[in-house]
């Protein structure tokens, strides 16, 4: 936060390591769009698959990371912050279930959870 602080965004952008969930992905593309800045393709982005090693070289201060409310309750312990208030609104996850999953109450009870997270669709 204090590089970003002291440089401004658009230049901490181009000094700070960015963490990606898979190779290839457009995700820091996407933010950057949405963010107004340059995006600048690199050869050194750090890839990790597994969610919760990725939280953790973030909180390790590794690198930054995109994430989503699945992160909240770190933020709100001060474990996380944001860097901006630039996001990705069309992107995040989606939950996939097998036919019979719902019978179950422990499927059930994480796919409720799930669910409740969403943010409503804007009406207007």
């Amino acid at each position: 936060m204090a590089l970003v602080e002291t440089e401004g965004l658009a230049s901490a952008m181009d000094k700070l390591t960015l963490l990606s969930d898979r190779s290839g992905s457009a995700a820091w593309a996407d933010w950057h769009r949405a963010a107004d800045l340059p995006f600048k393709t690199r050869d050194a982005v750090l890839t990790i698959p597994d969610p919760n090693v990725r939280v953790q070289a973030v909180i390790d201060g590794q690198c930054i990371a995109l994430n989503d409310a699945l992160v909240e309750a770190k933020m709100d312990r001060g474990r996380l912050f944001r860097l901006s208030p630039h996001q990705i609104d069309d992107s995040g996850y989606f939950l996939v279930h097998g036919v019979d999953a719902m019978s179950n109450p422990d499927v059930a009870a994480f796919a409720h959870w799930m669910l409740s997270l969403e943010e409503p669709a804007d009406q207007s």
